[in-house]
């Protein structure tokens, strides 16, 4: 347990503070021919840079929450400002990076959370260290702003126009994610390991995404009053992806298609027990939902199926709770998937 806690309510006011703040005594500004700078800052720009930066995060891992969140928007202020140059960005990741090393180890949470929130916005390569760090921490807010940091830091490699990143770059990023889902992460953090998978290109990132979607089944088997909304967002984005794709991998299509039943399935035998929670059940019967369309994607990939699209018939029975009709519509898939073209084998629908 760490000694030096905020309440979370403190915590939460501070994070949704407004951005007013006022500079430290004596902090110099960065010179304002550095932001515009091209291919190398001097080093008359580089110390400005650099004395910005110490005096606003030695405000960082200040006891006062008003500091805390004042170090925290100066700092972002300068990343977001419109017209700077990639040279002042990278440069002024760095040394931000540089001196990041205690706010993220600090005992205090807030400060923690606060330096990842800056983390989102580094572009060097030394900062996946701290990212990393950030990604271990016990407390979930932390690590999910940790996942936000690679999911922005992808993003911005995988957009068009992006500098994209290589295979083995992507498929550390992998290893990363798949590293956070073993430690069962909140359903935040789950949701932004998803959309980071969804943002990778290599085969391995496809492959990495089903396999979590089918080992999540049995840990909502397990906790019937989970959210969904990871596997939820996973299932929404992969199959838009692989519907939009001429190429049918017949695998991948099984796959997500199996996936969808099997959380079909599930959710509508804990919501038939009635054992669901009623705060629950929106987001249940939303997942249930999406299954069933992501179901009638696949089938349209073989148009010699020639499945009816009923998903207005079925969003019906699955808002009203007509748990006894939907038995006949997961009777009626099961059907499809274990004949040709899906040809799953029965017991892997279970």
């Amino acid at each position: 347990m760490k000694i030096a806690r905020r309440s979370c309510c403190a915590v939460v006011a501070c994070l949704l503070a407004g951005v007013m703040f006022s500079a430290p005594a004596g902090a110099q500004q960065i010179q304002q021919d550095a932001k515009v700078a091209e291919g190398r800052l001097t080093e008359e720009q580089t110390q400005s840079v650099r004395d910005f930066v110490e005096a606003w995060m030695s405000r960082l891992v200040s006891d006062e929450a008003s500091e805390v969140m004042n170090a925290r928007n100066a700092i972002l202020r300068e990343f977001r400002t419109p017209g700077i140059s990639e040279t002042f960005r990278n440069a002024f990741s760095v040394e931000v990076s540089n001196m990041m090393g205690e706010a993220i180890r600090a005992e205090d949470d807030l400060v923690r959370i606060n330096a990842m929130i800056i983390a989102t916005q580094l572009t060097n390569p030394e900062a996946d260290q701290l990212i990393d760090v950030g990604l271990n921490d016990e407390n979930a807010a932390v690590q999910y702003w940790g996942a936000k940091a690679y999911l922005q830091r992808v993003e911005r490699a995988m957009a068009e126009g992006g500098p994209g990143m290589t295979d083995n770059a992507q498929r550390a990023m992998i290893a990363k994610v798949q590293q956070v889902f073993a430690g069962s992460p909140s359903t935040p953090v789950a949701r932004v390991g998803f959309e980071i998978l969804s943002n990778l290109d290599v085969d391995e990132a496809r492959d990495a995404l089903l396999g979590l979607l089918h080992s999540r089944v049995a840990d909502h088997q397990d906790n019937p009053q989970d959210s969904y909304l990871p596997e939820q967002t996973a299932i929404q984005l992969l199959s838009a992806e692989i519907s939009r794709e001429r190429r049918v991998d017949d695998e991948q299509v099984s796959e997500l298609a199996r996936a969808a039943y099997r959380y079909f399935a599930l959710i509508h035998s804990q919501m038939q027990a009635g054992n669901i929670l009623e705060e629950a059940e929106p987001g249940h019967k939303a997942m249930m939902d999406w299954c069933y369309k992501c179901l009638y994607a696949m089938s349209a990939k073989y148009p010699s199926l020639n499945v009816p699209n009923d998903a207005t018939q079925v969003n019906d029975q699955i808002r009203l709770g007509r748990w006894d009709e939907l038995v006949q519509v997961a009777q009626r898939w099961r059907g499809i998937l274990t004949a040709d073209p899906f040809g799953i084998p029965a017991a892997d629908l279970d």
